[in-house]
């Protein structure tokens, strides 16, 4: 799998205001099933898999998610790339009540579910990288950090 190919600009969020969790996943859901990416089951997934297993991440100095659901809710794969303009909270992953202010949010769209583990390792392993995390959360155009994330997953 190509995972350059999973960034796209339809797929990418600069600035959202999202006043939670709910509300967030309600516009990620809205933009990918109007772009033919996911079934009308995706936002109630997201939103009960995230309930079930959070997904929120401190990662060197940024707060991260990586949301995803069954493979089932998922029409064509994707990354869904948020950079909102004010944190709201998730879980921390590996715990069931630790807060943490996200920002940064990249929901994971996979149709094989092998491919899920190494993507979210990958995506794990850049953002261990102070650097990329740093030069990510700078970003004020999607076109340019659309640009920076397929030249970082790709090859």
């Amino acid at each position: 799998m190509e995972y350059a190919d999973l960034f796209q600009e339809e797929n990418t969020m600069m600035g959202q205001i999202a006043t939670n969790q709910q509300n967030f996943f309600s516009l990620a859901a809205t933009i990918l099933e109007d772009g033919g990416f996911v079934e009308r089951s995706f936002f109630r997934a997201i939103v009960e898999r995230e309930k079930a297993f959070p997904t929120g991440l401190m990662m060197n100095s940024i707060q991260i998610a990586i949301p995803h659901t069954d493979v089932c809710h998922v029409k064509k794969p994707f990354v869904f790339v948020s950079k909102l303009e004010e944190a709201i909270p998730f879980i921390q992953m590996g715990t069931t009540d630790k807060k943490i202010n996200v920002k940064m949010i990249f929901i994971l769209g996979i149709q094989e579910p092998q491919n899920q583990v190494p993507l979210l390792a990958k995506i794990m392993e850049k953002f261990a990288d102070e650097t990329f995390s740093k030069r990510l959360s700078q970003f004020q155009d999607k076109r340019e950090m659309v640009r920076f994330l397929k030249n970082q997953f790709g090859g």
